[in-house]
This record gives C-alpha cells, sequence and structure tokens, in this order.
C-alpha cells in the first residue's frame, strides 16, 4: 500500500467520515438501513471462513458477531 503524507492522511480521514455523515443522513442507504434494523447482522459475504454453529450455549443464542469476535481473537491469539 502506498504510504501517504501525515497531512493527505488526516484529509482522507476527515473526507472518508463526511461521505459517511451524508450517506448516514440521507436515510437510503440499503445496508445502512439493514444493520440498523438488525445490530448483530453480518454481511455472509464479510467473513467467509467463518462457520456457524447451530447449537446455543446454554440458554443464550450465539449470535454470528460471536462467532466472529471469537475467530479474531484466535487468529491474534496465534491459536
Amino acid at each position: 500500500m502506498p504510504e501517504f503524507p501525515y497531512e493527505s492522511q488526516v484529509k482522507i480521514v476527515v473526507i472518508s467520515m463526511a461521505l459517511h455523515n451524508y450517506i448516514r443522513r440521507s436515510g437510503q442507504d440499503v445496508a445502512f438501513n439493514k444493520f440498523d434494523s438488525h445490530p448483530d447482522f453480518v454481511p455472509p459475504d464479510t467473513f467467509p471462513d467463518v462457520v456457524t454453529q447451530s447449537q446455543p450455549r446454554g440458554h443464550q443464542k450465539v449470535s454470528r458477531m460471536n462467532y466472529i469476535r471469537d475467530g479474531i481473537a484466535n487468529i491474534l491469539m496465534g491459536q
């Protein structure tokens, strides 16, 4: 990935945030609407190597985000 001067990096972040806020305020983005209505929603193609488990742990239903979180933790811990 190419390196950019610090000033350019700051501009990229600010512009990205402004664009994000504009899209959010317009209220017409399908992805944002989907995430807003289902906070644990993760598109199926985001983490194709994560296998969901159909067995709930105890009395709580396990969300897909739990598997993603655990997968990230395992990768970071080198397991």
